[in-house]
């Protein structure tokens, strides 16, 4: 079994390219938009925070985390070969360990101003102060993801040219 993470800033790609790898047939999961593998915390209380609860913009992210259920993502990686998992969370980085290869989606921080502000799926980046946060983020992460052994994908590329050079990074055919 094999299992890969794509990982970047708000705002990279990440769904994106996980969507073209379900159209090519291959198995990928947004766990961004999966509540049961992925939920943010409040970490003063240890509980999870329903969307009808969430905290208003800007989040405190010394308070909130977004963490994995690591029971409920590990569930996922017996679901195909190989499988793809898309997603940034608060415990990412300790969980690398999981992975047989981290790619990261690496666009311009102009890229990733212009996606956030016009993104429609969801308002993570919309405030002004979280912007700020994310962009400052993005800023630093190429140097420390790549001190950590991950691939750096051009996230300036077309769609299609990201998702080819993550497949040709893993030297895998077409599934099936």
């Amino acid at each position: 079994m094999s299992v890969y993470l794509i990982t970047g800033s708000s705002g990279a790609g990440k769904t994106a390219v996980a969507e073209e790898l379900q159209r090519r047939g291959y198995t990928a999961y947004n766990t961004d938009t999966m509540p049961e593998v992925t939920s943010l915390y409040d970490m003063a209380t240890g509980e999870a925070i329903s969307l009808q609860n969430w905290p208003p913009a800007p989040l405190d992210t010394s308070r909130y985390h977004w963490n994995w259920d690591l029971q409920a993502l590990r569930k996922l990686f017996d679901s195909g070969d190989p499988v793809f998992i898309a997603a940034i969370t608060s415990n990412t980085k300790e969980n690398l360990h999981l992975f047989d290869s981290v790619f990261v989606i690496n666009p311009t921080m102009e890229t990733i101003m212009h996606r956030l502000i016009t993104r429609t799926n969801n308002n993570i980046g919309k405030h002004p102060d979280e912007l700020a946060g994310i962009l400052e983020s993005h800023a630093k992460s190429a140097a420390m993801w790549q001190s950590l052994g991950a691939t750096l994908v051009d996230g300036d590329q077309s769609l299609g040219k990201v998702v080819d050079t993550i497949l040709c990074h893993i030297k895998s055919g077409p599934p099936g």
